[in-house]
């Protein structure tokens, strides 16, 4: 009834979580017919947590992870020390919590101009300014929002997180290329598991795939952005939906061919 009642033709809600009670309620709504016929693996996204809060011992969790995961961060945790001193933490106080965020931001942006990635809220420091006046605005010994690594009082990795009662959210993360080796950025994940754990919370690594957060997973959900049509000349959109699906189509089946290419040249 409420969605009924917002003055627009056309409503889009990005990752409604497969089986949510919004995801029930939104099926009595007039919805894309040109997304309802897109196969199910390109309309949305896998989400990844972690069910932690019914687990007694940190040592019982790790023990449901692979051999391979708990080997390599032993690893990855020895090379790290080699290079100096290390902490792990949370900004604790206004002027570490600003100096840290402006230096994820700055080096997720980098990150990103290096790989011919264009993601919106990189470019917008509006976004930077926000979480900085939201961690001027908090009590960050109660509350932590910024994680980090440091090697020798020297960033080396940070995340923006949201705690809340039940669930840590991680937000945005980024690592300094030059401790790649030391995959210095799974390291931050499992601190902020490792301590999600201890502060009796669940972990959330928020939709979207990558193969670190398959590897902590031991949940696993399914989001798609939903579009309503409210009006009837809101059905026009399915022109620009249709149109930019015909481009998807058309890019992978230009990455097949160049695959099939790429073998038929191979001895």
């Amino acid at each position: 009834k409420a969605i009924r009642r917002v003055d627009a033709d056309v409503l889009q809600i990005t990752l409604v979580r497969h089986g949510s009670l919004l995801q029930e309620a939104l099926e009595d709504v007039p919805h894309s017919w040109v997304l309802a016929r897109v196969p199910a693996r390109w309309r949305g996204l896998p989400g990844f947590s972690i069910v932690l809060r019914d687990v007694p011992r940190w040592d019982d969790f790790v023990s449901t992870r692979s051999k391979s995961l708990r080997g390599t961060l032993r690893n990855r945790h020895k090379r790290l020390e080699a290079r100096g001193h290390v902490e792990f933490g949370w900004c604790r106080t206004i002027p570490d919590a600003v100096a840290v965020l402006s230096w994820l931001f700055r080096t997720k942006r980098r990150w990103a101009e290096r790989r011919g990635v264009s993601l919106a809220y990189l470019k917008d420091d509006r976004v930077r300014d926000f979480f900085v006046a939201l961690a001027r605005r908090m009590d960050l010994s109660k509350v932590p929002l910024v994680a980090f690594v440091k090697v020798e009082g020297v960033t080396v990795a940070a995340s923006v997180n949201l705690v809340g009662s039940r669930t840590v959210e991680g937000l945005v993360t980024t690592y300094d290329e030059a401790f790649a080796v030391c995959s210095v950025g799974a390291l931050l994940a499992e601190f902020l598991v490792k301590w999600s754990h201890a502060n009796g919370r669940d972990f959330d690594f928020r939709p979207q795939y990558a193969e670190y957060k398959a590897s902590w997973a031991n949940r696993r959900t399914w989001y798609e952005t939903r579009v309503v049509m409210l009006r009837a000349r809101g059905r026009l959109a399915e022109f620009s939906l249709l149109f930019g699906q015909l481009v998807r189509v058309r890019r992978k089946c230009a990455e097949y061919a160049m695959r099939l290419l790429e073998g038929m040249r191979s001895p």
